[in-house]
């Protein structure tokens, strides 16, 4: 558990972002297979949204980033674009 303090430094606004800002973020799409898919699969399999981690962007990630897009109040597409990927990555 965090402390008192921690939270604090956490949620000010002197707090570093875990996440690189959006524009860093190329759009990774269904079909791609690449070393950000595998990172995006490894973050969504840690908060459970998946359970195969691999390269390629199939079905089921499409599913996982539709339902962690409905869980985040984002647009519901399946795409991972800079947005969805920073906040993947910021979990």
């Amino acid at each position: 558990k965090a402390g008192n303090m921690t939270l604090q430094k956490l949620y000010s606004a002197d707090a570093i972002p875990a996440a690189a800002p959006e524009d860093d973020y190329d759009t990774v799409r269904p079909g791609d297979r690449n070393d950000t898919v595998y990172q995006l699969r490894d973050c969504l399999v840690a908060m459970g949204y998946l359970e195969t981690l691999n390269n390629t962007y199939d079905i089921d990630m499409v599913e996982a980033v539709k339902q962690f897009q409905k869980d985040n109040d984002l647009t519901v597409d399946g795409v991972c674009g800079p947005r969805t990927i920073s906040l993947i990555f910021g979990y």
